[in-house]
């Protein structure tokens, strides 16, 4: 596995163990977290980012016909599942 792959699956597991971000540039260093120390983070729970879903966009965006357009039209965002009619599932 990759060093990066590494230090992302760190963050991810650490994200979801409620781990708090270093108070420290020392303790960030030690930690092994990618990137640099954010004084602005220190101390603070660390959270996973909020993916980009339909339902995470529609929920931002609202329920709304220009909605479903720009999620349909962001190069199969939705995919094919949402283009066949409920007559065929």
């Amino acid at each position: 596995m990759m060093e990066d792959e590494k230090r992302t699956q760190l963050t991810a597991t650490l994200s979801n163990v409620h781990f708090r971000y270093p108070a420290t540039p020392e303790e960030f260093y030690a930690s092994r977290l990618p990137g640099t120390w954010d004084q602005d983070r220190a101390g603070k729970r660390m959270k996973l980012p909020t993916p980009e879903t339909w339902e995470t966009q529609v929920s931002l965006k609202g329920n709304k016909a220009t909605t479903w357009q720009d999620l349909i039209g962001k190069n199969g965002f939705l995919g094919n599942q949402f283009m066949i009619p409920s007559k065929y599932e």
